[in-house]
């Protein structure tokens, strides 16, 4: 009798095999035009398909629970790249993004329907731009494949009635409160249980519709602080680390290492000669031993991901903070550098109107989880720290430092001071900056374990009462004789023990997350700062500087903002690359970068300025105040970054705005 099934079983695999060629065949995956996702329940149904595609010519990765983190990382990172297939049991599945995807096929159905609307949502969700097809494959002629077979066409046909597909969304409403034995006995022994009552009789249009009326006005009353949520959000964009930052450091800091690259396209560069050294920190840290000459690295994420969803994105590379070649060259500035750094050097700043020392700090918070030989690190912040004559120690962000420049583009002599001492500003930072930070972090960390452990137990329930029934069907078969369902039932018996231990090592790492320390602050750098007097930056950039009517420029912008009803707070101090952030009563945010005039004229913006501008998009505004001496005129430019042309100077870099430009597009 196990010989039996096991050849049924077989014969049922080839089947499904050949209508999965013909679906492969019929999407174009293999013409290299799409992705597909294949997802199974069983590992040994995963080792089968791999086997099978990459004889037919696919280019196949695999991901599996029982894989180590750094091996799923590899796979999901192939996938996006050249690899068009991947297969995946439900268990790695969990907290994959695949929406690069749209093709989704379902080998064997999950008896848990929670399971099937898991499974589409890894790619049908939010970001999703592509129409995206599911298919479902079931033995037909068994009393599971007639089971999932009713749910299924239910479901496509309530969908093709709504003309939704959130009839997916709902599916876990549909099916509350079925018991998992339900599920088992109508799928295989076709009884008729709460299961197929529930398909039969409540999964129907009018109760699809109001569920899916019942989610989204639950939305409005759902214990998620909204507003709390926005905020969050607007701050992170505020902070953002900008691609253009990162092209700016990579491309310089790949030149000074002797590295080339050419420019191809607008935030896309091609890999001339690399660098021996960070060659040879990718050969030891990577195994990537490969020629990397004429390699084309992208910096913008929508710019790659455009790229990847047209053409599959071949041979080029996301640039950013964790990718591999970024990285290693970060890594390599910082050894070739190093003792550069830590001696100093002097900067010159066209804006600044007196000298001082600024330290670029590192401030950091540690938890209790292990990191190599040392302690993980929970909160990082660098800092960069004025020592004003008159005000003492002063933060600010480090993006003040790209408005700093070498004094050779000035023809600029400068004596230097004294050597400085860097113990009073690693106290003044401990006290003033890392404490803070302490805290912040600490209720930060607070609220993000609470939310994790949730998470987590109900994941490790979801995967146990699975594994549950699927022993309890292996038993079944095991009385009856199958010899292969007794090896099976072993397997899936040490699952569920190895993931009662994994339960309990991730409650203890949730208990070393929780625990915070201290490390005294380091100063990574040191510049002495000197500024430009008028009649340098006049003969430099062909304009005068209005010190004086910054201050009115600055005291009428924050009044017209008030008389508009905004909340404006005034942040120029901080050189976050705006002067006010002004929210109006609904919440609505603008960032204004302001400049004075004493009569009329240009303007001038700083290069960090305008790169913020520019991320900001329609929420930043330019406010210019003419005749400042006299009767102060307000203008106001909307999205100024992406707006106005301006003409960037070539000693410091600075842009230019012409009165013509900015007038052309102010309002009064």
């Amino acid at each position: 009798m196990g010989l039996a099934r096991s050849l049924y079983e077989s014969n049922q695999e080839e089947k499904k095999f050949r209508v999965l060629a013909g679906l492969l065949q019929s999407q174009g995956v293999l013409d290299g035009n799409e992705k597909l996702v294949i997802f199974t329940e069983h590992k040994d149904t995963l080792d089968y398909l791999d086997r099978r595609l990459r004889n037919s010519g696919y280019e196949v990765v695999t991901i599996h629970g029982g894989m180590p983190v750094d091996e799923r990382r590899a796979a999901q990172l192939a996938f996006a790249g050249d690899a068009r297939i991947l297969v995946a049991t439900d268990a790695a599945g969990e907290g994959i993004n695949l929406q690069f995807c749209r093709l989704l096929i379902n080998w064997d159905i999950p008896w848990n329907p929670n399971r099937l609307e898991q499974r589409m949502g890894r790619i049908h969700r939010y970001g999703q731009d592509q129409d995206v097809l599911v298919f479902n494959l079931v033995a037909e002629n068994t009393r599971e494949g007639n089971v999932l077979e009713r749910l299924l066409t239910k479901l496509d046909s309530i969908r093709d009635q709504l003309g939704d597909d959130r009839v997916y969304d709902v599916i876990s409403d549909i099916f509350e409160g079925v018991d998992l034995n339900d599920v088992v006995n109508a799928t295989l022994g076709g009884e008729r249980t709460a299961y197929t009552a529930a398909i039969d009789e409540e999964l129907t249009e009018e109760n699809v519709r109001d569920r899916i009326r019942e989610q989204r006005e639950g939305i409005g009353h759902t214990e998620v602080d909204y507003g709390h949520a926005k905020d969050l959000k607007e701050r992170s964009d505020e902070k953002r680390l900008h691609p253009v930052y990162v092209r700016l450091f990579f491309e310089k800091a790949f030149a000074a290492l002797g590295g080339r690259l050419a420019k191809a396209e607008e935030m896309i560069s091609r890999v001339k000669s690399i660098p021996e050294s960070v060659a040879e920190m990718l050969r030891a840290s990577y195994n990537i031993a490969s020629n990397l000459a004429d390699l084309s690295v992208g910096f913008d994420k929508q710019v790659f991901l455009g790229r990847q969803s047209a053409t599959g994105a071949a041979g080029l590379h996301y640039i950013s903070p964790g990718s591999p070649l970024f990285d290693t060259v970060l890594e390599a500035v910082r050894r070739q550098f190093h003792e550069h750094m830590l001696q100093g050097t002097i900067l010159v700043s066209p804006e600044d109107k007196d000298s001082y020392l600024a330290y670029l700090v590192k401030s950091q918070i540690t938890d209790n989880r292990p990191h190599g030989e040392d302690s993980n690190v929970a909160d990082e912040r660098i800092v960069l720290v004025q020592q004003l004559e008159e005000r003492g120690y002063v933060p600010t962000m480090p993006a003040k430092l790209l408005d700093l420049h070498p004094p050779a583009d000035f023809a600029k002599e400068i004596i230097p001071p004294e050597r400085a001492d860097s113990g009073p500003v690693v106290e003044w930072c401990f006290e003033n900056v890392t404490l803070t930070q302490r805290d912040e972090a600490q209720r930060r960390v607070d609220e993000d374990v609470g939310t994790r452990r949730e998470y987590v137990e109900e994941a490790f329930t979801n995967i146990v009462m699975d594994l549950t029934a699927e022993i309890n069907e292996l038993q079944r078969r095991s009385l009856l004789g199958d010899e292969k369902a007794a090896g099976l039932l072993e397997d899936k018996q040490k699952r569920i023990v190895e993931l009662q231990r994994k339960r309990k090592q991730r409650m203890q790492e949730f208990e070393m997350m929780l625990k915070l320390s201290i490390r005294a602050p380091t100063v990574l750098g040191c510049a002495y700062v000197v500024p430009l007097s008028q009649v340098e930056y006049e003969r430099h950039y062909g304009m005068t500087r209005d010190d004086e009517a910054e201050v009115t420029a600055m005291q009428e912008a924050m009044a017209f903002e008030r008389d508009q009803g905004r909340n404006a707070e005034d942040v120029s101090e901080q050189d976050l690359g705006y002067d006010i952030r002004s929210a109006s009563l609904e919440g609505l945010k603008r960032y204004i970068e302001v400049k004075g005039r004493n009569v009329e004229g240009a303007v001038m913006i700083s290069e960090n300025e305008m790169n913020r501008l520019t991320q900001l998009g329609t929420s930043a505004w330019l406010y210019v105040v003419t005749h400042c001496a006299t009767t102060p005129e307000l203008y106001r430019i909307k999205d100024p970054g992406n707006t106005i042309d301006a003409e960037e100077r070539s000693k410091g870099v600075q842009y230019y705005v012409p009165e013509a430009q900015w007038r052309a597009r102010a309002r009064t």
